[in-house]
């Protein structure tokens, strides 16, 4: 089935292609990624290597229509296994009406007002329309055409089985995500008279993969920001989850984020930021569970864990030192936020109940911007676990990353 419908969107794009368009531009990006989980144990299984070429392709279909496609092939050596995966990325039709009507469909990208529930690539559409001082969206997607790895869904235990499966050639089930549909429907309104950005949204996943243990949910989101005399901007946002599981049993679950940042009167461009983000965890004869967002989006640049049952401050500072050089620094503490915290924590483990702080992580990133076509990223830090009560006899853990990345044309 999944071959069927990938052959499909291939026609679709080549028909698409074979049109004729007014005006057309195109290029080759290249990134070649390496990264080890673990710069002192001395497994090779713990290193990881991607070397990802991505042609794109846009051109204007009429007056009022844009085209633009990318995809990409990707050497991988992870796990102790080498793959090459091919991939279809960024891949839409934008359509726009005089009246302020826009319509995206394709494989578009998406963000909840959060950032938390559903973000990335999805197939589907979205229409939008301009309301003035607002913008109302409409939109409804599928996940079971992309790269598990690239939609990073574990929402239920069947899918994350299956994002842990190793890509097998001969089991093509081993590379699609699992099969989900997202629809949603938003409101922004930029300005609201005193400078605030606000976005709401209503959101709803259903479980299409077949099996007895359906996990579908349902979520109000939203989020505002206040920038306050263009030197600072404070963040706030909620989120409320319906979760329906296989039991039959109704859940409750929130998630929240509060955040500052301050932009100094310095020479150079630089910015502290302060962020704290909360989501529940399961609660025992409750009826509060584990938030569960559709996209798995990471909490830490080492402790690499979902939000469901954690608490994550973080402290930042990036600054511009040159045209051509920038850092990042980060700081992080992490804590759960109830004795079952539905997280997929792969290290440490959980064994204490009646603890809860999982330790503290710090940072750093260097990016070189040696021109506008090339630039390289160094990043580097450890989790200690040392600074907690889980797991505080536990060792250190490190993480090293290298990426460099050139636009060939």
């Amino acid at each position: 089935m999944h071959s069927v419908k990938t052959v499909l969107a291939a026609l679709a794009c080549a028909l698409l292609l074979a049109s004729p368009l007014p005006a057309v531009d195109f290029g080759l990006l290249t990134t070649q990624s390496l990264g080890t989980d673990d710069a002192f144990s001395g497994d090779m299984d713990k290193l990881s290597w991607s070397g990802s070429f991505t042609p794109w392709f846009s051109g204007i279909l009429i007056e009022n229509g844009d085209l633009y496609m990318s995809a990409a092939v990707t050497p991988r050596y992870e796990s102790g296994e080498f793959i090459v995966l091919p991939e279809l990325l960024r891949s839409e039709v934008t359509l726009r009406s005089r009246r302020g009507t826009e319509l995206r469909f394709g494989r578009t990208a998406y963000a909840d007002p959060l950032g938390l529930i559903a973000v990335g690539l999805f197939d589907g559409f979205q229409v939008s329309q301009d309301m003035g001082e607002s913008t109302l969206s409409a939109g409804a997607w599928y996940t079971g055409l992309q790269h598990k790895k690239r939609a990073n869904i574990t929402v239920s235990p069947l899918d994350q089985g299956n994002y842990f499966t190793l890509f097998d050639r001969q089991d093509m089930n081993t590379y699609f995500a699992p099969q989900r549909a997202l629809a949603a429907l938003g409101w922004e309104h930029p300005g609201l008279g005193w400078a605030a950005n606000l976005r709401v949204a209503a959101i709803g996943q259903f479980d299409l993969n077949g099996e007895d243990d359906k996990y579908h949910s349902e979520y109000l989101a939203g989020k505002v920001s206040v920038p306050v005399r263009n030197e600072w901007v404070f963040d706030a946002g909620a989120a409320l989850e319906l979760l329906q599981t296989p039991d039959g049993e109704a859940k409750l679950a929130l998630a929240g984020d509060l955040g500052a940042s301050w932009m100094p009167p310095t020479g150079i461009q630089d910015r502290l930021s302060l962020t704290g983000r909360f989501a529940t965890g399961k609660v025992e004869d409750s009826p509060l569970g584990a938030f569960m967002p559709l996209s798995t989006v990471t909490q830490g640049s080492v402790l690499q864990t979902k939000l469901s049952g954690l608490g994550h401050l973080r402290a930042g500072y990036t600054a511009r030192l040159h045209e051509m050089f920038s850092t990042n620094l980060s700081a992080s503490y992490f804590v759960r936020t109830s004795k079952v915290s539905g997280a997929s924590l792969t290290w440490p483990e959980v064994t204490e109940e009646d603890k809860y702080a999982l330790g503290g992580e710090m940072f750093l990133s260097l990016l070189f911007s040696l021109t506008t076509d090339i630039s390289m990223n160094l990043g580097g830090g450890v989790f200690l676990p040392q600074l907690g009560d889980i797991a505080p006899k536990e060792r250190e853990q490190w993480r090293f990353e290298l990426a460099a990345t050139a636009a060939i044309f």
